[in-house]
């Protein structure tokens, strides 16, 4: 598409001269889409994207995946054509087990070169999205090993995920480790954490989430506990 500008310009004489200046069009970007989680497991999401002023378009869409848990960033490219609602799915694989992200989205047609903005974000995994209780309490320890209680009193006899977070206080780093049982009839678990260093100080709290959930409750009180020397 051209635009064309005319400009009549007077002369010393008197006369006029007109301009025709043509030039490109301005094209202006896509607008953000929206997006939300369609499904998961624990390696992989599936997006839903809607962009209903592309419907049946050929796209490209650019996802900004955050990784809340290692604080790091990565950006992949999809191509797609939505559908007669300007809707479709794309799958993010290779995610790190029971960390949470953080999703956004910006969209173009493919025969253009700039993105929308980027979308809101759409969170996995994310801490604090459920009430559940969780509760640590410390049962025992060893040179490798520290053995804990976790309680959650609103998922008792329930199939559920526990996200540990164990922060080595000698080294200032974090592991995070996943547990999937079913709580008994107090919604109590033993969490036996081995592979552990000798004579090194540990701060451990966890959260947890019903299998179908796609969010964890907040963290749990944060136990400390020295492995045996």
């Amino acid at each position: 598409m051209k635009a064309i500008l005319k400009k009549t310009i007077l002369s010393a004489a008197g006369g006029s001269l007109v301009l025709s200046l043509v030039f490109p069009a301005m094209v202006l970007a896509s607008s953000a889409p929206k997006l939300s989680i369609s499904s998961n497991n624990d390696t992989s999401a599936v997006l839903k994207i809607s962009a209903t002023s592309l419907k049946k378009k050929s796209v490209k869409i650019k996802v900004r995946i955050e990784n809340k848990d290692t604080d790091t960033v990565e950006t992949k490219i999809y191509s797609k054509t939505l559908d007669k609602k300007g809707e479709g799915k794309i799958s993010v694989t290779g995610l790190s087990k029971g960390a949470e992200y953080s999703f956004q989205a910006a969209i173009r047609k493919t025969s253009e070169t700039d993105y929308s903005d980027y979308s809101g974000a759409a969170s996995l995994n994310k801490i604090g999205a459920k009430s559940y209780s969780a509760k640590l309490s410390l049962k025992d320890s060893s040179k490798t090993s520290i053995k804990l209680k976790f309680t959650s009193s609103s998922l008792k006899k329930k199939k559920a995920k526990i996200k540990v977070r164990i922060y080595n206080n000698d080294t200032n780093k974090v592991e995070t480790r996943m547990f999937s049982q079913t709580l008994d009839k107090s919604g109590n678990y033993t969490i036996n954490l081995t592979g552990l260093s000798a004579d090194t100080s540990y701060s451990i709290k966890a959260a947890v989430k019903k299998s179908s959930d796609s969010g964890y409750s907040s963290f749990s009180n944060q136990v400390t506990k020295k492995t045996d020397g």
